[in-house]
């Protein structure tokens, strides 16, 4: 009698007296299958399912098939809200508070922290490089290559005693990128 296989196995063809197991890295999620799927880069397989990786980690190859296959995004960055099954890790954009270096002369990793003031928390400006940092209004700086931020000597004009910096400020630095 015919018996169909189960998920996770598939048969080699008609007639076959036996059901084979999905070999690693492969998946059959329907009963009856004649063959295994090959798990696709951004995901993890068992052998009856294939898992998108979770957010925050990426996988560029195919045929994974543990959980650890699914790399975790380089400290400072994450991936995107929402994104599930990131191919490359150029998916992990830099976290808030955080600007993508352009070279490593900026700092020692992928993504430095940003300058006091600068405002790179904004996730629809993502990602920031040194070029568009924005700079808060009170605060300068010479020119877009350059990571030195000042503050302007008139950030606090219109200002109540003893704010640092406020709304109502008249500071000829308006800030922007």
């Amino acid at each position: 009698a015919c018996v169909e296989c189960n998920t996770g196995t598939h048969t080699g063809g008609h007639g076959s007296g036996s059901c084979n197991v999905c070999s690693p890295g492969t998946y059959s999620s329907q009963k009856g299958a004649t063959a295994c799927s090959m798990c696709e880069r951004g995901h993890y397989c068992t052998q009856e399912t294939q898992i998108a990786c979770a957010q925050n980690t990426y996988n560029p190859f195919d045929g994974a098939h543990f959980i650890t296959n699914c790399t975790r995004c380089p400290e400072r960055t994450a991936t995107l809200a929402g994104v599930f099954a990131a191919t490359c890790v150029d998916a992990c954009a830099c976290k808030p508070d955080y600007y993508l270096a352009e070279s490593m002369a900026e700092c020692s990793d992928r993504c430095c922290t940003c300058p006091s003031g600068t405002s790179c928390s904004d996730p629809k400006l993502l990602p920031i490089v040194l070029a568009d940092l924005p700079v808060v209004p009170g605060y300068y700086r010479r020119a877009a290559d350059q990571v030195d931020v000042r503050r302007c000597p008139d950030a606090v004009a219109n200002c109540a005693p003893g704010e640092s910096l406020c709304a109502n400020s008249t500071s000829a630095c308006k800030g922007g990128r």
